[in-house]
């Protein structure tokens, strides 16, 4: 469910700030941001990537999609037979082309992320660990902790627990008492919706109220905006310029 709240996320900001928003997708082989929201990848994310020499402003607005008149998406759909091998350069050179022409990053990242993607987490003026109620899940939460830890130095981050009360999974308490913290945000497990909106590459906010209204209060978090008002939001921004 990452690619889902990092999407929604993405839509709503864009919607509620008015600012201009940039959802970059680093899973490059099998992103699902494109499709859910039903546009084709731009050419060139890899190529920025791995080549910073030919990367600039121009380049970038040519690589975005537009998704609307503040939201832009960066994604690939690269073959399986030939991984991206990104490079600190360009990843640095991305990101800061990003800063000057966004007031909000929404990054969508893989798991395990890439070494020259790791620095990605350490300018991130927020985190959010997407997480549902299973225990391979808590265990994995408590792995990407660790990591947070050793490549930032702490291990902070916002948790958002997608698929709360799925029939059979383990129960809220329990999630808390295996992370040793509370869950900050719950999205409630509505599969059906999520899935018929993913498949008509529509953003699921936009189709179901209950998801709508839990992305609503993270949404507000992440920018420190209320939801539907105009401008302001830079206290909030993930990424500061």
């Amino acid at each position: 469910g990452t690619t889902t709240v990092a999407v929604n996320l993405a839509v709503q900001l864009a919607e509620s700030t008015r600012g201009y928003v940039a959802l970059l997708d680093l899973n490059l082989q099998t992103g699902a941001a494109t499709t859910m929201l039903g546009v084709k990848p731009g050419a060139g994310l890899r190529v920025a990537l791995e080549e910073p020499d030919r990367v600039d402003a121009l380049f970038l607005e040519r690589t975005a999609v537009s998704v609307s008149d503040r939201l832009r998406l960066l994604a690939a759909e690269e073959a399986f037979e030939a991984p991206p091998k990104p490079t600190s350069e360009g990843v640095s050179r991305l990101m800061t082309l990003l800063r000057r022409g966004f007031n909000y990053i929404v990054v969508d990242m893989p798991t395990p992320a890439d070494a020259a993607l790791l620095p990605i987490y350490t300018i991130a003026q927020m985190r959010l660990l997407v997480m549902t109620p299973d225990v391979v899940s808590i265990r994995d939460a408590a792995r990407y902790k660790a990591m947070l830890t050793a490549v930032t130095g702490s291990d902070k981050a916002v948790t958002v627990l997608n698929h709360a009360g799925l029939p059979g999974g383990v129960a809220d308490k329990l999630v808390e008492r295996g992370l040793q913290s509370k869950i900050d945000f719950m999205i409630p497990d509505i599969p059906k919706h999520l899935a018929l909106s993913a498949d008509l590459g529509v953003p699921a906010a936009s189709r179901n109220k209950t998801f709508c209204v839990a992305m609503q209060a993270l949404t507000k978090e992440v920018s420190g905006v209320r939801v539907g008002a105009r401008g302001g939001g830079w206290l909030g921004r993930l990424f500061g310029r």
